[in-house]
């Protein structure tokens, strides 16, 4: 089967490092696999070391690439006739869009079966724009229960609930989160120094429990990095924080870390969670899109239901002065971690592209 991915860019960001797993995993099984991405990250202020890598990755697995080029985002035409392009040589029995411009620009293509992933809970365009996308665009997938049930909500077409996958080889299983002796809790939190993470919550609910001992990592980049830093200044716990910026081997850092924390404004079902999952990490979130699907299934952590900074701080604080505490949610994570991996949502994907391949999309 020929598949074609459309994404935003090799940046580092969890729909982006899903499509780049799935493709590695779909071309391992035979297919034939390329991924199209909007963008170079350098066009959007994303690492070029980290753009190299993911691009080696893909190479080394057989997937192919293209770029369009950032200038399409304010010329649909011209990206959809270089999408129609691609699409024309490449000729994907499957093309799968990522990322909602991948839509406008499969208009113009004659693609034999479109399908689309929404990754946030948050649309990105309004609700009566699938309508239109319903269009060209033959099955919609949802990535959690939340995000499959606000597709159904908008769109007319049929929806498949394939949940987010992690490729386990990217983080090492010899986590032992019980035996950590070292007495200052490390809190690791992982996402794009952007508005959506909301890290903001995050620092503020540290501050308020700065007689306990923590330090915090932050793993990403962002237009909002020196913001967050002078924040963290202001709230006078700028030296317990670092922002190493984007990394490729996250294993080491959650090998590193005592409690994974999230405290976004929205997400899907966020890739960052599942790998601190897997590291066996108790875990703090928001709850916002499939985050406390995760919490639920896995009694591995705390929701917190508000975005008030009281209620986040008492969590922290929770997991923050009870190590036994966290021993047990990371037993329980550990126990679960044979849960959303990528080769049963890899599985997931091509039962479903067969299916709609086999019945020539007509739904």
């Amino acid at each position: 089967m020929r598949i074609l991915h459309f994404i935003s860019a090799p940046a580092a960001g969890g729909a982006e490092i899903y499509v780049k797993d799935l493709s590695k995993y779909m071309s391992a099984n035979g297919h034939l696999v390329t991924v199209v991405f909007l963008e170079h990250a350098a066009e959007i202020g994303r690492s070029k070391e980290f753009e190299k890598q993911f691009l080696y990755e893909l190479a080394r697995e057989g997937v192919t690439y293209e770029f369009l080029g950032h200038h399409v985002r304010r010329n649909p035409i011209q990206g959809g006739l270089k999408f129609r392009d691609i699409v024309s040589r490449f000729g994907p029995d499957i093309t799968h869009i990522h990322l909602y411009y991948g839509l406008v620009f499969a208009a113009f293509s004659s693609s034999k079966c479109t399908v689309y992933t929404h990754h946030n809970i948050r649309l990105a365009v309004p609700w009566w724009f699938y309508r239109i996308f319903d269009l060209w665009t033959d099955h919609y997938v949802g990535i959690c229960h939340v995000c499959t049930d606000k597709l159904k909500r908008v769109s007319g077409r049929q929806v498949s609930r394939i949940d987010n996958g992690v490729d386990w080889s990217r983080v090492n299983l010899d986590t032992n989160n019980s035996e950590k002796k070292c007495k200052t809790v490390k809190i690791v939190a992982v996402g794009s120094l952007v508005e959506q993470k909301n890290f903001e919550l995050l620092l503020e609910a540290l501050a308020c429990n700065e007689d306990l001992e923590w330090e915090l990592t932050i793993l990403g980049e962002g237009t909002d990095e020196e913001q967050l830093s002078t924040r963290a200044d202001q709230l006078g716990i700028g030296r317990r924080v670092k922002f190493p910026g984007a990394v490729s081997d996250v294993a080491e850092w959650y090998r590193e870390a005592d409690v994974f924390a999230l405290s976004s404004v929205w997400e899907g079902l966020p890739i960052s969670q599942i790998e601190a999952l897997h590291a066996g990490l108790p875990m703090i979130v928001t709850n916002v899109g499939g985050c406390a699907e995760i919490i639920h299934r896995c009694c591995n952590g705390i929701v917190v239901d508000s975005l008030e900074v009281e209620e986040y701080a008492n969590g922290l604080r929770k997991l923050i002065k009870d190590p036994e505490f966290r021993r047990a949610l990371s037993e329980n994570a550990l126990k679960c971690s044979g849960a959303y991996s990528i080769e049963e949502s890899v599985n997931k994907h091509l039962e479903l592209y067969h299916e709609l391949a086999g019945r020539g999309c007509a739904e």
